[in-house]
Formats: C-alpha cells, sequence, structure tokens
C-alpha cells in the first residue's frame, strides 16, 4: 500500500520544481560590491531552486535593490568593522507591481578592512536569499 502523503508530497515537489524553473527571476543589485553581492545572490536563488535570467527584460521578477558597506569606528584598534544596509524590491514584470520588499542592516568586524567586507558580503546572501526565496515561492504559488 502506497502512502497518500508520500505520494502527495512527491507530486507537489515535483511541480514546485517545474514551476520554479519555468518561472525566471532578473536581479540587479547598485552601491557597495554590487557585483559580488549580485553574483552571491544569483548563485544563492540558484541554490533554492530558481532559474536566474540573464536578460532582466525577459524576467518573471526582477529582483532589484542597493547595497551599502561603509568602514565605521568601534575604537578597537586591532578591529575593524563595517556596518551594511541592503534594501530590495521583488517586483511582477507583467503588472510592474511591487509584490515584496526586504531591508535589513548588520555589523561585521575582522583583522582588516577588506575582510570585514567580505563578511558582510556573505551576511547579505545568507540574510536575504532564504528571505528572497520564500517571498518569490509565495508570489509564484499565489498567481
Amino acid at each position: 500500500m502506497v502512502c497518500v502523503s508520500w505520494v502527495y508530497a512527491e507530486i507537489k515537489g515535483q511541480l514546485d520544481a517545474i514551476l520554479l524553473k519555468e518561472f525566471t527571476i532578473g536581479v540587479s543589485v547598485s552601491g557597495s560590491r554590487a557585483n559580488e553581492v549580485q553574483d552571491a545572490l544569483v548563485q544563492g536563488l540558484t541554490q533554492e531552486g530558481f532559474s536566474i535570467s540573464e536578460d532582466a527584460s525577459g524576467a518573471n521578477v526582477f529582483i532589484k535593490g542597493a547595497v551599502e558597506i561603509r568602514p565605521i569606528d568601534r575604537g578597537a584598534a586591532q578591529w575593524k568593522y563595517v556596518r551594511w544596509r541592503a534594501h530590495f524590491d521583488m517586483v511582477d514584470k507583467a503588472g510592474g507591481s511591487v509584490f515584496g520588499s526586504i531591508t535589513k542592516t548588520g555589523r561585521e568586524g575582522h583583522l582588516n578592512l577588506q575582510q570585514a567586507e567580505d563578511r558582510a558580503v556573505r551576511e547579505i546572501r545568507n540574510t536575504l536569499t532564504t528571505e528572497m526565496a520564500g517571498e518569490v515561492k509565495r508570489y509564484i504559488f499565489s498567481q
């Protein structure tokens, strides 16, 4: 006897995978270390199962955002700190409406400024990718 919940879960998983592959996303980032942040977000969204469009005009959803990473003084000579802020809007390309926005901030530190910024880029990716993926999935499956 086949368990109905197992079959349902398998079918739902396959349907989710098909929808995510057919639904394309364009990503555009401006600001501090924009190319690195954009590459990190594209990699994260790809790992979540999304198809990323090289041509943003052909994407179903466009994720656009701005990132600011700036040094801050925390009074510790041996450590360098940065504060980061990221704001992203998720836009339905068909209607032009914004269906989700995410704003996050944080602080990272390391022995040098470059490493502190690298940590900030990783944290932006880790913090935003999951939340973006959730917003886009909710939007796809509500349509």
